[in-house]
């Protein structure tokens, strides 16, 4: 059966891989604004477990304004602090812990979703016991995925992947695109994939040019639901949306992709 990203089959699963691709896997739960703004439960939150997440630093939101008027226009720039960003020892785990919500990122090197979303669910419980949201609008699983193929020569992202931009011949050696598609996920009611394809994707560090094609493959399944902040069903949608995510990523590549990743070639 030939991957096809628009008619995912909902059974297919995230392989294991020798070399997983992924740079960065996260979990966002996002809640309803609270009635009053107050950021020191979020300051104190791992109170007690600062050799886990030594490094606490400010979290804000910018906003401009342009204000128009005959002689001329004015921009301004404004900054509201909305929580905290805490980093692990090692800095593979990073979450933010906001006044609208919480985001639970795992860094590479990755292994598997297993390994790291009972952290996020042990951060989440101590997120809902500082700050007692009263209900859950927006849950999504992110994956940004960066896919080096170490060739001085120009490729056809054909090779691996399903899902790219296309040029004709007359166009041929593209040096960089970038392409953003949504998608509404028929499976689970009120979802939407938004896939974002690019190269270069280049990383600080990198020898341009020395170490290949780097292609970045960012799935985000976002669902705009409402759920209670406490229980199981929370997780279950969660689980489901990762399911989703893994069934997708298979979809987009193509076995000479699987064949790099698990370091056969």
């Amino acid at each position: 059966m030939t991957p096809s990203p628009m008619g995912i089959p909902h059974s297919l699963a995230r392989r294991r891989y020798r070399n997983p691709p992924v740079l960065e896997a996260l979990i966002d739960v996002r809640v309803a604004p609270p009635d009053k703004l107050d950021l020191a439960p979020l300051a104190t939150l791992m109170t007690g477990e600062e050799d886990r997440y030594p490094r606490r630093e400010s979290v804000s939101l910018g906003s401009v304004t342009i204000t128009l008027a005959p002689a001329g226009s004015a921009t301004s720039l404004q900054q509201t602090q909305s929580g905290y960003r805490y980093t692990s020892a090692d800095s593979t785990l990073i979450f933010q812990a906001r006044t609208d919500g919480l985001t639970f990122s795992r860094l590479r090197p990755y292994s598997q979703w297993g390994d790291w979303e009972p952290e996020a669910r042990r951060v989440w419980a101590k997120y809902c016991g500082a700050t007692n949201p009263s209900r859950v609008t927006r849950i999504a699983v992110r994956y940004v995925n960066r896919i080096l193929v170490k060739t001085k020569q120009p490729i056809e992202l054909g090779d691996f992947l399903h899902v790219h931009a296309e040029a004709p011949p007359e166009l041929s050696n593209i040096s960089q695109s970038l392409m953003r598609i949504e998608c509404p996920q028929p499976s689970i009611e009120n979802t939407v994939l938004i896939l974002t394809q690019s190269i270069p994707a280049w990383l600080p560090g990198d020898s341009v040019g020395e170490a290949g094609v780097a292609i970045l493959l960012d799935l985000d399944v976002v669902r705009t639901t409402e759920f209670a902040p406490g229980g199981s069903e929370l997780w279950s949608a969660l689980d489901d949306l990762h399911r989703l995510e893994n069934a997708i990523f298979e979809s987009c590549i193509t076995d000479r992709a699987r064949e790099m990743f698990d370091g056969r070639t």
